[in-house]
This record gives structure tokens, C-alpha cells and sequence, in this order.
């Protein structure tokens, strides 16, 4: 047989939590099926009900696929796998059709409001379904493969072959050859976390097999002035202004980057707030109240990310553990919070509307520095946005990072602004479709700017003056603040179209801007390690950027150059950054000193010396192993089985003749081959 292989897909993967296992696997030496198009419902029922050709690889359009036509096609035992096309998002983004493959609830067993001493007309989103288009596909597990297709090429000649060779004539299925493909996507954990890292842990003949390994990365955050813990932080003295960088698919890695509007429009603005702010003379922010921005990874599986932020300050180990060799800044608990503003999904607001949600339950032991935060939110709109509360005052505050510092016994005054008054805007939330189309991104970032640039620079000038006025009471020049547009609009082509742009080649150097990818980088979060995804790398460097110190400036971009520019090992307040600044074509090499930092997004769960699998309390999830090789897909003519069954036997005859031959040359070799 003849195969062609498919490279331009994503596959699903398998994953873990402390009862459960998720996702997708192939069979260790992968699926094949018959190749069946379904564009319609038609197509579905015609494999169910006349199909005589299982097993079946199903190629499906993405408005057929769906929860319910998923499970009859795994159920029917006809299917062996599933490719699903996903190729041009807007030709499926319409009012009439929403995917998200979370929860209706997400997050539910580990916010604020899954705590036992919650009343229950707030658990379990009792008040307010927020992703009434969540169907919990992510968490569901399927025993077949199942990957996403994103090559237009590919995707045609999969479907030529089908038409050519499968597809069904007067409702009867084709004589064999018939167009078929094998999926291989094997995962090496198995059952849920408290297992598959007992067997990691476990040594046999002296090496360590790994099955699984904790999802997690590092959180972004600086305060706007440098801390120093010789000078500790007093109560209430720090503003935090938070976003999320992650988001999820059911598909690992999916091309082009995801999570436009559930994360994206967040970190950007906010992002877009540190550099207004960062630009303020430097005397001014010496008499400013310290806001800390941060930026956490990890959100989408039970709030990772936040958790851990939560739990360091608990612990007086925010944002290092403490050690006395070493300059360290002031170390952060969370009675120093006075306030606490989240930017969560921003890219769909209506008429202006941004809504800032309060926790109804804290809100009696906070409501005089909440209400202070609402008041300069609302004093300080710009353009055409409005800042309002949701018409049902006592609704609890959406799935967020919030919810994390809400659950700690320190009550802490927030809000959390966000496109939607109740319900999602975004039919598409945490799924391949929350894309640049969804927001009406272009692929030409030379175009015009935006109107999602102007909206999300008048709602970064909203925050960045709200704040500005709760860190410095007396100013009277907060207008004076702006966000640039133009370095918005720049963003959101950058972080979700394509990575190798003008903005992200000032920010690294030469050597490193010549490994940009040509698309946007995923907001998937990995598993923890010592490395950072690439998202949050430049999340961390554009952060640097704007807020940063120039140190030097040198007309050479070597590697020597690059060593002047580093980190201290016994500093941990200052960190340097080499890149090549805002004109990358001049050759020069700069260096910034900023105090923007990371920290870790694991999960307290996998803590080391302290590990606890089965946690209720913290994210338990983990992510399979899987092999170099694991993930490949192609496409062959499959024969008949009878025709399979003559070349096997044709094959074995072959064989034993072969054997005989042997044989017989063996045993009478001394006659055959005698010497002269």
C-alpha cells in the first residue's frame, strides 16, 4: 500500500485530575478506519444505520461536530477515530451556531463559591449559568483518537479521496478499494493523577519511567515600584490590577493561537494599562500608593496560577522563599491588598457597557474600599465606555482568578470588570473558535487600527486613571494618562496572529527574532518545568519593555554584548533584558532593567516534600507522556478483506518455500558446496 501522510493537524491529548482521566488515545500502534465525510446530519446517520465498512474514521465539518453526535458515533462501536476540519473559523462563527468544550460552570469545585459554607444559591452557578454553550466536551474521555485539521490542502485531498472512493451512491457504500486512514496518538498515563504519578515515582531496573506530569508554567508580575524586604509592605498598601494569560482547546497546541477573547483582550489591556502607567516620571510614582500587576498562568485548570500566588502569601513565601543571602523584594501577603481589580473578557462589549462585578458576600466587611474602587472606575471612563454594576446587584462574581483571593480567610476588597452583565458574550469560550475572527481580527496588521484597539485603549485609559487616583488621591492630571492605541493594535496581531512581528522582534535579540514563528503562539499551558511557554515569555518581556530602564545602548548584537546584560544570582529585585529595541533594523543592541518577575504557576498540590494527589482544596491535574513519535496520521487505499486474505496467504506461501529452500541448501551444503 501507498501512504500519504497529514502533518497540518492537532491532536487531542489525554489528561488527569484526582478521580478522573480525560481527553483522547489511539491504541498503542494507532486506529485505522474507513474514511467517512460528514457535513451534514444525513452523513452521521447514514454511517449508524447502513455503514458497512467499520471500523470508520470519521472526517466531520465543525457544525456537525458535537457532544451528542460524538457519543452515538464512540457508542455505535463503527468508529475508530475522528478528524475534524479546521480550516477557516469565520465560515462557522455565526448567531446560530456556539461550541465550547468547558463546563457550563467552569472551574465550579474550585472557586469561591464551591466552599461548604457558601449558600447554595450561589454554588454550582446556581444564580447565573455563565457558558450556557458549555457542553464539558474537554473533560469527557474518549477511547479513540481524535485530532483537528488546520491544512487547507490536506484537508481537500483527504475529502477527494473520499468522493473518489467512499463516497455512498444511491444511499449504498462503494465496492473496495475503498480511501482509508490510521491515526496514531498514544498516551502512556492511564486512570487519573494519585495513579499515573505513583507509577512515575516508581524505579525499575534503576531508571524512571514518567507517565504524567503536573501542568503548570510561571506567573508575570511586577510592582510598579521597586520593593526591597528591608523595607516591608504596611496593611493595605498595594493595589493589584490581575489577568489571565491562558486559555485551552480540546486539541493540544491548535494552530493559529486561541483564547482572543477569553484571554487575550485581558492581558493586552492590562499590559496596555503597565506601560501608561510605567511612563509616569519617576518622582511621581515614588508618591503613589505600589500597584502590582500580575498575570497568571494556569487559570483554566482550576486556577492554577492563582492558587499558588494565594497559597506563597499565605505562606510568607511571595514572591521568593525567604533567603538571607540574597537581596529579595518585599515579600507580599494578602492583608496588604487594599484593592483588587481583574480585567476578565473584554473583546466583546456592547454599547460601551463594561460591567464590574462585586462578591455579594464579603461585600459588607468590604464595601467602603470597594465602593472607593467603583467610584474612581466609574469617575474615570474615557470614550465612549461606561463602567456599571450588573442589574441584579447580589449576582456572584463570574469564574476568575478573584475567586482564588476570596477564598483565603483575609477578606479582600475587588471587582472584576468584564464584557458580559450576566451570561457569556462568547458562544466560543475556551475552543478552538475563540479566534482573531471571533474579534474581527485582520491577518494585515498594516491596515487602519482596529476598532477592538480603540475600544480596548478606552477601557486601558479607564483603568490606568482609576488606578493612577487610588495610588495618588490628591493628583489632579489623570487625564494627562492614555493608553496607546497603536501599541494595542500592535498586540493583538502579534499575540494572535503572527509572532514574528515588528513589536515582538524589539523585545528579544537578533538570534531570537529569527526563530519567531510565522503564527501566534498557543495559549495552552504545558506542563511545569524549568522552561517558559513562549505566551508568557513575551507577556514577561513586554512587560519589561514598557515599564523598564534603559541602561546602555551598544552597536552590536553579539553574544559577549548579550553576557554585560543578565541577571544577578544574588539579586532578585532587578532583572535585564538584551533586545533590540524599537528600531531592530539599526543593529543595535539595548539593555533594560526592569523588576518585573516570575513566579511559579504549580499547583500546591505538587509541591515538593508536601505532595497531595487527591487535594480538593488545589488543581490536581496532570498531563499524559506520550512518545517522540507519538502523533502521525496517513492516508492509503485499503483493499478487501478477501483480497488482504489472498495477499497474506500469498505472503506466508512465500515464506515457508522460502524456508524449504533454505533448508535444502543447509542440508546438503557439503554436496553443493564442496571445494575442488
Amino acid at each position: 500500500m501507498i501512504y500519504t501522510d497529514v502533518t497540518g493537524f492537532s491532536a487531542c491529548v489525554r489528561r488527569f485530575n484526582a478521580t478522573h482521566q480525560i481527553g483522547c488515545s489511539s491504541d498503542f500502534h494507532g486506529n485505522t478506519g474507513v474514511i467517512h465525510y460528514m457535513a451534514s446530519v444525513s452523513d452521521v446517520q447514514w454511517l449508524l444505520d447502513v455503514g458497512p465498512h467499520k471500523p470508520y474514521i470519521a472526517l466531520m465539518e465543525p457544525q456537525v461536530f458535537l457532544l451528542p453526535t460524538v457519543n452515538k458515533l464512540t457508542k455505535s462501536g463503527k468508529v475508530s477515530g475522528i478528524m475534524v476540519i479546521n480550516i477557516n473559523s469565520s465560515q462557522v462563527i455565526d448567531e446560530d451556531f456556539y461550541f465550547s468544550p468547558d463546563l457550563k460552570c467552569p472551574n465550579d469545585n474550585f472557586g469561591f463559591y464551591s466552599s461548604d459554607n457558601i449558600s447554595s444559591e450561589y454554588a454550582h452557578c446556581g444564580s447565573v449559568e455563565w457558558n450556557p454553550a458549555g457542553n464539558g466536551m474537554n473533560f469527557m474521555d474518549f477511547d479513540i483518537p481524535i485530532i483537528s485539521l488546520y491544512n487547507e490542502t490536506e484537508v481537500q485531498y483527504l475529502i477527494k479521496c473520499y468522493k473518489d472512493h467512499n463516497e455512498p451512491v444511491n444511499n449504498r457504500a462503494q465496492s473496495y478499494p475503498l480511501c482509508a486512514a490510521e491515526l496514531h496518538s498514544f498516551m502512556f498515563g492511564a486512570k487519573d493523577t494519585p495513579t499515573c504519578m505513583r507509577r512515575t515515582q516508581q524505579t525499575t531496573n534503576l531508571e524512571v519511567s514518567v507517565f504524567c506530569d503536573p501542568i503548570g508554567d510561571f506567573n508575570v508580575w511586577m510592582t510598579l515600584k521597586p520593593t526591597n524586604k528591608d523595607n516591608p509592605l504596611q496593611e493595605q498598601s498595594l493595589i493589584v490590577a490581575a489577568a489571565q494569560i491562558d486559555s485551552f482547546s480540546l486539541f493540544y497546541n491548535v494552530q493559529p493561537g486561541r483564547g482572543a477573547e477569553h484571554a487575550a483582550s485581558s492581558y493586552i489591556t492590562l499590559l496596555a494599562v503597565a506601560q501608561a502607567l510605567g511612563a509616569l516620571n519617576t518622582n511621581i510614582k515614588q508618591n503613589m500608593t505600589d500597584i502590582m500587576f500580575a498575570f497568571f498562568q494556569g487559570e483554566s485548570y482550576d486556577y492554577i496560577g492563582s492558587s499558588r500566588m494565594v497559597y506563597d502569601m499565605l505562606n510568607g513565601s511571595f514572591p521568593y522563599i525567604p533567603d538571607a543571602s540574597k537581596t529579595q523584594p518585599a515579600f507580599v501577603t494578602l492583608k496588604d491588598i487594599r484593592y483588587f481589580l481583574e480585567l476578565n473578557q473584554l473583546a466583546l462589549v456592547k454599547n460601551g457597557n463594561v460591567y464590574a462585578h462585586i462578591d455579594p458576600i464579603t461585600y459588607p466587611q468590604t464595601k467602603t474600599q470597594t465602593d472607593e474602587l467603583l467610584d474612581n472606575l466609574q469617575m474615570a471612563t474615557f470614550g465612549n465606555i461606561t463602567i456599571k454594576r450588573p442589574d441584579i446587584l447580589n449576582q456572584p462574581v463570574p469564574p476568575a482568578s478573584f475567586q482564588q483571593f476570596l477564598r483565603s480567610k483575609v477578606k479582600v476588597p475587588g471587582i472584576v470588570l468584564t464584557d458580559h452583565q450576566t451570561e457569556y458574550q462568547n458562544n466560543y469560550y475556551n475552543s478552538r473558535f475563540d479566534s482573531p475572527e471571533l474579534i474581527n481580527i485582520e491577518e494585515d496588521y498594516t491596515s487602519q487600527v482596529s476598532p477592538l484597539a480603540v475600544e480596548l485603549s478606552e477601557i486601558a485609559t479607564t483603568v490606568a486613571r482609576a488606578l493612577y487616583k487610588l495610588a495618588r488621591p490628591h493628583a489632579t492630571d489623570e487625564e494627562s494618562i492614555r493608553a496607546n492605541v497603536s501599541t494595542i493594535h500592535e498586540m493583538l496581531y502579534c499575540f494572535l496572529v503572527k509572532a514574528n512581528c515588528p513589536l515582538f522582534r524589539s523585545v528579544v535579540s537578533k538570534t531570537e527574532s529569527e526563530r519567531l514563528s510565522n503564527v501566534s503562539y498557543d495559549a495552552y499551558v504545558g506542563v511545569f518545568g524549568t522552561d517558559q511557554g513562549s505566551l508568557g515569555n513575551f507577556v514577561y518581556r513586554l512587560l519589561g519593555y514598557f515599564t523598564g530602564n534603559l541602561t546602555w545602548t551598544e552597536h552590536n548584537d553579539s553574544d559577549e554584548t548579550k553576557d554585560q546584560c543578565k541577571d544577578s544570582d544574588s539579586d532578585q529585585i532587578s532583572h535585564y533584558f538584551f533586545m533590540q529595541g524599537p528600531n531592530p533594523e539599526d543593529g543595535y543592541g539595548y539593555c533594560v532593567k526592569s523588576n518585573v518577575n516570575l513566579a511559579k504557576a504549580q499547583s500546591p498540590a505538587f509541591i515538593d516534600g508536601q505532595e497531595d494527589w487527591t487535594s480538593t482544596q488545589y488543581s490536581t491535574w496532570t498531563e499524559s507522556q506520550w512518545s517522540s513519535t507519538a502523533f502521525s496520521a496517513r492516508v492509503y487505499l485499503k483493499p478487501s478483506p478477501e483480497q488482504e486474505s489472498v495477499i497474506f496467504c500469498l505472503g506466508m506461501v512465500v515464506v515457508l518455500m522460502s524456508l524449504l529452500v533454505s533448508y535444502f541448501f543447509n542440508a546438503r551444503a557439503n554436496i553443493l558446496f564442496s571445494s575442488i
